[in-house]
């Protein structure tokens, strides 16, 4: 069992999402090969013109904020569920997307290294089931949010723009136990690792390397 590392208080926890707010969406979007760099990433969540970067991309950093800003006001309201892992998904992606904010009816591939993943396709009543045994497991926050992620992950709930990180960060801010971000330095490791897991199924090195090196906060003194 991962023990929760940080325990804050309401405001440190929103200082702290506030603070890295940006980096947040700027490695997020390091998985749709968002072409932007930290600083034109902040241009952009600070609605201003920004040269030199995709129309595309900036559209994705910009439902990337939406995303952490509905996560904002889940901050001690609501319960987290798949209703609301479906309302990231929409955002994310863009309501202008016809599959967005559905569960996946069609078959999608997952592009590894040597061969190629393709997961099943998921029965909604099972997405629903699995999430709440994650959500509902005696375990801490920080474990379910970690578990959370990955099942989402291997499971490629969505066609599209997944996303679980922010997901995970949902879970982590509203119980105020710190954020998830993989280092941008690591996240070649990171993925290598997901790779594997997407392949075997065996969740706990890349679980444990995650609560070692991708959970961070604010130590209260």
């Amino acid at each position: 069992m991962f023990e929760d590392k940080y325990r804050l208080f309401p405001r440190d926890e929103q200082l702290l999402f506030e603070k890295n707010l940006v980096s947040m969406i700027y490695l997020a979007g390091k998985y749709e090969n968002v072409g932007a760099s930290l600083s034109q990433v902040k241009a952009i969540v600070e609605n201003l013109t920004v040269d030199g970067v995709k129309p595309e991309d900036v559209q994705t950093v910009l439902n990337l904020k939406a995303a952490y800003q509905f996560v904002m006001r889940l901050h001690n309201v609501a319960e987290i569920d798949t209703d609301t892992i479906k309302q990231i998904n929409l955002i994310v992606q863009g309501a202008g997307e016809p599959d967005a904010g559905q569960i996946r009816t069609k078959s999608v591939v997952v592009g590894l290294t040597n061969e190629d993943y393709v997961p099943p396709i998921p029965i909604e009543s099972n997405v629903v089931q699995t999430v709440n045994a994650i959500l509902h497991s005696e375990t801490s926050v920080t474990d379910k949010a970690i578990t959370l992620m990955l099942t989402l992950s291997r499971l490629q709930v969505f066609t599209d723009s997944n996303k679980r990180i922010v997901v995970a960060n949902a879970l982590m801010y509203q119980a105020n136990v710190g954020l998830l971000a993989v280092p941008e330095k690591k996240m070649h490791w990171y993925l290598s690792q997901l790779a594997k897991y997407y392949k075997t199924g065996r969740i706990q090195v890349i679980k444990q390397w995650l609560y070692d090196h991708a959970v961070f906060g604010i130590n209260e003194s």
